[in-house]
């Protein structure tokens, strides 16, 4: 597969000069044998698209019913499934929003049960009746943007 070598890095003063850790290392090196270099040569490289770090809404879930089948009343429970769902509930810009498909006012979802990356549970706030998008809004550890996905489907709310 491969052959491991060792050998000694840094310059000696002269012949008669000892090894000194300040002045000199031992370094390691690698070389590929015949049957590594056979594998590589059978390997293939494909072109990929980085996308974005966001959180994705995968489906809703009325609590009662374990699925989601008709309109939602006020005050009911909706889980969200999904991929990086989960925010910060102390930062007030963060949270679960929903908005109507009549208008672009944001209304944000004041009780959530759970709070998970992979799922949200929370209670349905005081809206008109009508079909609204779901809204998620996080800043991820290690960064100070804020990022938001809307949901492809719509929820009925009656």
């Amino acid at each position: 597969m491969f052959t491991v070598k060792s050998s000694i890095s840094g310059s000696f003063d002269d012949f008669n000069s000892s090894f000194d850790k300040k002045k000199h290392g031992i370094k390691i090196n690698i070389t590929s044998g015949k049957r590594l270099n056979e594998v590589t040569s059978q390997m293939t490289t494909s072109r990929k698209e980085a996308y974005p770090i966001m959180p994705v809404i995968k489906s809703f879930l009325d609590i009662q019913k374990n699925i989601l089948t008709g309109p939602l009343s006020v005050n009911s429970l909706l889980i969200v499934e999904g991929r990086r769902l989960k925010f910060n509930q102390d930062d007030k810009q963060q949270g679960v929003y929903l908005q109507s498909e009549s208008s672009s006012e944001l209304i944000k979802a004041g009780t959530i049960v759970e709070n998970t990356n992979a799922r949200l549970i929370l209670l349905i706030p005081e809206v008109l009746p009508g079909k609204y998008r779901l809204l998620v809004k996080a800043v991820f550890r290690n960064s100070k943007m804020m990022r938001t996905t809307i949901s492809k489907e719509t929820i009925q709310i009656m």
